[in-house]
């Protein structure tokens, strides 16, 4: 059995990274937020703004990964569809076919991932644009959830779409005509062949 040590690792990869993005916003909103909340004001900006200056560089690193690895899993994906090509038995590759709607959903999935990229960099950044979203970061990133909550349901239903065979291809396959019986001419005659036989077999019995 042969083993894509690429394509695994590079969904290892990108899996990972959307835990590390996703989990964050999560523990933000389900403990940070709220228990920073009952600090005083001093206090709490000081607790924030130590965990936003750690946890930043993570956001940052598991946003390029997600770019890079969704980009070669794109482009490698895409390659192995394949239409039926009338070769027969039909290979693994003929077994794929497009699904409907596939690439509607994934320029859905990468217009949503590129905003939650966009969101969470503010969430955790320290700009301008930053600064005013502070004040409700509870509400943003709830969203910011909302939509990578979105993405993982979209990606399900890729994942799903193109799990099944390519009917079209197998039909194909199967309605094919059979190679044609070889010409009369180039069998060989059984009566040589019988006559060769007996020839050989006297040859070989010794005589008394």
């Amino acid at each position: 059995m042969d083993v894509d040590l690429l394509g695994i690792s590079l969904r290892w990869l990108h899996i990972m990274a959307a835990i590390t993005l996703f989990g964050g916003l999560i523990f933000s909103v389900a403990a940070v937020i709220p228990a920073s909340s009952e600090l005083g004001e001093a206090e709490r900006d000081k607790l924030r703004e130590a965990i936003r200056r750690r946890w930043a560089k993570y956001v940052g690193i598991a946003i390029l990964v997600l770019i890079a690895t969704g980009t070669v899993n794109l482009v490698m994906h895409y390659n192995s569809f394949t239409a039926f090509d009338g070769h027969e038995p039909p290979s693994e590759r003929d077994l794929i076919d497009i699904p409907k709607g596939y690439a509607h959903g994934i320029g859905t999935k990468i217009g949503l991932a590129f905003v939650v990229f966009f969101l969470a960099s503010l969430l955790n950044g320290r700009g301008r644009l930053a600064q005013k979203m502070r004040p409700a970061i509870g509400k943003w990133a709830c969203v910011t959830i909302v939509l990578a909550m979105t993405i993982v349901a979209i990606s399900a239903w890729l994942r799903s779409t193109h799990t099944g065979p390519n009917v079209a291809a197998v039909k194909a396959a199967l309605m094919k005509p059979a190679a044609p019986p070889p010409d009369k001419e180039t069998l060989p005659d059984p009566t040589e062949e019988q006559a060769g036989d007996d020839l050989k077999l006297n040859f070989d019995t010794p005589t008394e």
